[in-house]
């Protein structure tokens, strides 16, 4: 016989499993046995009612913990009970103008190394009083980008090229007809937030990336190539390469 809820419980209506919210593919082993504790936790509270004192009393945790449990359940299915991670854990507090610069750097052409970014920001950071960071929170504010940035980046070039504000390696202005293709590429691993940012994108003929053609601001399209993929063709293409040419024996890209 199933519990009838009590007074001041609010059992979520969202469905216990939800195809589109609940899958935790894209985390660690750690963190889907995590979230699946949570949810064992909440279970009588989402399925039958049971409130949330009767739980906390019978697993041990807060009330308050529980309900914030519940509240990320109902916004995000069974990955919104991940533990969440402070993304600063571990590293002194970056001032949020360095952050920007940082951003900014990244997502410009021609693209410019870690090393070379981490130079620029010392170099800001003294003289703006800030603490200088490391090289390593400089290359995890890189890696931490919106894959939005970096379509936008594109496009944003892109603009630029069309306006006639860039110059070649010589020193003259770039002019292009407006009628100009442009084939842009983006190559990152196809998980994660670039993964689901990704998704309505149309897919590649062989299946293996994304392609993204805009309807106005420029002709032509920004294609996302897994890193897995761009190797595995190069090697193909190489290997094709020395079969034709007859050299004999092992090659170097068959060692993985």
């Amino acid at each position: 016989m199933s519990k009838k809820p009590g007074k001041g419980s609010t059992p979520s209506n969202r469905p216990v499993t939800d195809p589109l919210t609940d899958s935790l593919t894209a985390y660690s082993d750690a963190d889907r046995a995590a979230a699946m504790d949570r949810f064992r936790v909440l279970q009588p509270h989402l399925e039958i009612g049971v409130p949330l004192t009767a739980v906390a009393e019978a697993s041990g945790h807060s009330v308050r913990t529980l309900h914030r449990w519940a509240a990320r359940y109902r916004d995000g299915g069974l990955a919104g009970l991940v533990r969440r991670g402070r993304v600063d854990a571990g590293c002194r507090k970056l001032h949020v103008d360095l952050t920007q610069q940082i951003e900014a750097l990244a997502v410009q052409k021609p693209r410019l190394s870690v090393a070379s970014i981490h130079r620029r920001i010392a170099e800001s950071a003294k003289a703006e009083g800030h603490p200088v960071p490391s090289y390593a929170t400089v290359r995890r504010v890189m890696d931490a980008l919106d894959p939005a940035m970096l379509c936008l980046a594109h496009e944003r070039y892109v603009k630029q090229l069309q306006s006639g504000g860039l110059s070649d390696v010589r020193g003259r202005p770039i002019s292009l007809d407006q009628n100009t293709i442009f084939y842009c590429y983006i190559v990152a691993d196809i998980v994660g937030k670039m993964d689901t940012w990704t998704y309505s994108w149309q897919r590649t003929a062989d299946g293996r990336g994304r392609i993204y053609r805009p309807n106005s601001g420029f002709h032509g399209s920004i294609e996302l190539l897994g890193w897995d993929q761009l190797i595995g063709d190069a090697r193909a293409r190489n290997q094709a390469f020395f079969d034709k040419a007859g050299i004999s024996g092992e090659s170097f890209f068959s060692n993985g």
